[in-house]
């Protein structure tokens, strides 16, 4: 979705994701994300630090992994850019690794 598709985007757009995604939690195809006080910690941090942020950057994705990060900040409680910004984060930090 472009930048101006996203300014386009309703309150509809947004209710009907939401109810997607209930549903898809209430027939088992998506399970909450259990996570320690200290990875709920980590990523509270991570988004308190995203609101900080000065830069913005654009970046490609496939729709389906997109999907799949969208279902599982939602999981998290957490809205996706944040949850993307903190992996960014636990990457640039030298938490995670890459295992590409």
């Amino acid at each position: 979705m472009t930048d101006k598709n996203m300014k386009r985007r309703n309150k509809t757009d947004d209710l009907e994701e939401m109810q997607e995604t209930l549903a898809d939690l209430a027939s088992g195809k998506l399970k909450r994300m259990t996570m320690s006080a200290g990875e709920r910690e980590e990523l509270q941090r991570a988004a308190a630090e995203s609101l900080k942020k000065a830069n913005r950057i654009n970046i490609r994705i496939t729709p389906q992994d997109l999907e799949r990060i969208k279902k599982k900040a939602a999981a998290a409680g957490i809205p996706y850019q944040t949850l993307i910004g903190a992996i960014l984060h636990q990457y640039a930090s030298d938490r995670i690794s890459a295992s590409i």
